[in-house]
């Protein structure tokens, strides 16, 4: 339990000092630097609605990927995909706290790689797959507590644990984006720098004819 919301602080510290430091002046870059900023500040924050206990960081990022989706191309297939990554979500959270599965594997591992597998699989570009995952792990933290409330068990909505699980599938998004971006580089590289030496070669046949 002393170890929950370690990774979400250290992640959304990185991507505030990569926004404030890295990113060209605009109004992108003042909305992530306050959304982020914000996030960090009240995650910890609760309020009490009913029986529930609402993170307002997780209210800010409910609101946040509702507004995000409506700037989406093809919103009822990308509905569709947060829809299946939301029941998803929720499915792995009821086995695995109903099964000792967490005792071979953790929830970090298992939670993050199913939704990027899903995400990868029915979704093309970042932005979209971002914005995909971010809503449907958040439904799916909702969906999760109203089953549990129709048990009588209540818990906080929007936890540290929760945090931490949706930064993780963020960051394994953000981290396969720059690998693909990479290898299509090299392989971009690789045909310009074959094209330049088949072009060395047929320019001296040229002379001679």
């Amino acid at each position: 339990m002393e170890t929950f919301g370690l990774l979400f602080y250290w992640i959304s510290w990185l991507i505030w000092v990569l926004v404030t430091f890295f990113m060209k002046k605009s109004k992108q870059r003042t909305l992530l630097f306050c959304s982020v900023l914000l996030l960090i500040i009240f995650s910890n924050t609760y309020v009490t609605v009913g029986s529930f206990n609402i993170s307002i960081s997780y209210v800010l990022l409910l609101i946040g990927s509702l507004v995000i989706y409506t700037l989406l191309e093809k919103q009822f297939y990308h509905a569709f995909v947060s829809f299946t990554v939301m029941i998803g979500y929720s499915g792995l959270l009821i086995w695995i706290n109903s099964t000792p599965l967490w005792l071979f594997l953790h929830e970090l591992l298992i939670i993050p790689f199913v939704c990027n597998f899903i995400i990868l699989l029915l979704t093309k570009g970042i932005y979209s797959r971002i914005t995909t995952g971010l809503l449907g792990i958040v439904a799916g933290e909702l969906f999760y507590n109203f089953i549990l409330a129709s048990y009588h068990f209540n818990q906080p909505i929007g936890d540290l644990m929760f945090f931490d699980r949706l930064l993780v599938t963020i960051a394994l998004l953000l981290i396969l984006h720059l690998i693909l971006q990479s290898i299509n580089t090299l392989d971009l590289l690789q045909k310009n720098y074959h094209q330049k030496i088949n072009s060395q070669k047929t320019t001296p046949l040229k002379k001679l004819s």
